[in-house]
């Protein structure tokens, strides 16, 4: 027979795996990039490399090396280009969209040639 200080210490285990079995959902963040913070754009078939400007890579910088574990959602002109986890901090600028949409490639092709390397 199970005394109530017993029923309290299996509760109280109980309640401790509970809290201790939950995992929080990584936070998903939102990037927008505007076409004028691109540098510049590699394409070849459907992968693209793109290249920030200095204040977009920034910004990429910031987000990336206070957000790691968490996914981040980047669109370009409010285009889907890249959701993945942030593993590390991102500090090149550099951003790769190994399949970008026909929508997305059709917009960075529209890019000046200046820009287009």
């Amino acid at each position: 027979m199970m005394t109530m200080k017993k029923v309290r210490g299996l509760l109280l285990c109980l309640t401790i795996l509970t809290v201790c079995s939950v995992v929080a959902e990584p936070e998903t963040i939102e990037l927008n990039i505007a076409i004028d913070d691109i540098e510049a754009v590699h394409i070849e078939g459907s992968k693209a490399w793109i290249k920030l400007a200095d204040e977009p890579t920034i910004k990429l910088r910031t987000i990336t090396t206070e957000n790691i574990g968490n996914s981040l959602e980047l669109t370009i002109n409010a285009i889907p280009a890249v959701r993945n986890t942030i593993h590390s901090e991102i500090s090149s600028g550099l951003i790769i969209v190994p399949v970008a949409s026909d929508q997305l490639l059709n917009l960075l092709r529209s890019l000046s040639p200046a820009r287009n390397k």
